[in-house]
């Protein structure tokens, strides 16, 4: 749920004037629930906090679970609109394959962060952040691991040069992508040396 998308009606001159208007008046929301990175402002808090702000600006907030791409996944919609008829939309990917209860606390999750986003309310604590950083730092770990161990069996499969290169090839792109550290990259080429040129053989393997 890390990547967010968005889009806009063509005009939207109406639309920043009121927000400009509704963040000059409202008040931050008060953060009352303890969460395991600190305090934060729920769901109700929040619309508590700006509903009669919003209103008077003409300003409304609509949320929606909708299909999301062409695989079936789900996105989180925020809307934020104007009594214009302008708009702006942004889109939280969430979790496939989530039973209804996890889609369920997902998207509220999804919804309070992205309507803190849009109209600029400050409502989770600020660990300039430290726990994102470490929870981003955490994943590249487990997934450095994850393909660096299916890397090492695939190369302790490959018969021939022609399979190791191409494997390498593989490794390659995943420390481009940021899947797999240059460190695990050069431990993998001390255990299995990468060929300078292809010798082809028959049954080459690599990665899928």
């Amino acid at each position: 749920m890390t990547v967010m998308y968005g889009e806009q009606s063509e005009q939207i001159g109406d639309l920043l004037e009121a927000l400009s208007l509704f963040q000059a008046e409202v008040q931050n929301v008060e953060r009352k629930r303890e969460g395991e990175f600190g305090l934060y402002a729920d769901l109700g808090g929040i619309w508590d906090s700006i509903r009669e702000s919003l209103g008077k600006h003409g300003l409304c907030v609509t949320q929606s679970v909708l299909p999301y791409g062409s695989d079936g996944a789900l996105a989180c919609v925020t809307t934020t609109g104007h009594k214009s008829g302008q708009w702006m939309r942004q889109a939280i990917p969430l979790t496939p394959g989530l039973s209804l209860q996890a889609l369920a606390g997902e998207v509220t999750y999804a919804r309070r962060i992205a309507m803190s986003a849009a109209l600029g309310l400050a409502a989770d604590w600020d660990d300039d952040g430290t726990q994102s950083k470490a929870n981003h730092e955490a994943y590249i770990s487990e997934t450095d691991k994850k393909y660096t161990a299916a890397a090492a069996q695939k190369l302790m499969e490959a018969d021939d040069d022609e399979a190791v290169l191409s494997i390498y090839e593989k490794v390659d792109a995943y420390v481009a992508e940021g899947k797999m550290s240059d460190g695990s990259r050069k431990k993998l080429e001390q255990d299995f040396p990468r060929p300078k040129t292809k010798k082809k053989k028959e049954g080459a393997n690599a990665l899928g």
